[in-house]
């Protein structure tokens, strides 16, 4: 049976190190499996990472840096789908 997954909702810009949530919903409840991760891989960190919602914390950035944050949401049967969202992590000390 197919199932949906929505954009990543959350938002597009923030501070480095602060933390954001990010949040996918899909039509699917029952062995789902999330996968989140971002580029490049040292942008930040999620707790949990394994969740349909997570929080992301911002590393530290020398400059306003463009990242991408991405979750693949995979079912029990069928194919993997996979969400990107663009951030900006702004850089707040000088």
């Amino acid at each position: 049976m197919p199932f949906a997954v929505s954009e990543i909702n959350g938002p597009i810009l923030i501070q480095e190190s602060a933390t954001a949530y990010y949040r996918v919903v899909c039509t699917c409840t029952k062995g789902v499996t999330f996968t989140w991760s971002c580029e490049p891989e040292d942008a930040g960190t999620f707790n949990p990472g394994d969740k349909s919602i997570i929080a992301f914390s911002a590393a530290l950035v020398d400059e306003d840096t463009d990242i991408v944050i991405s979750v693949t949401v995979t079912p029990e049967v069928g194919d993997a789908v996979t969400r990107a969202r663009s951030v900006t992590v702004r850089d707040i000390i000088h």
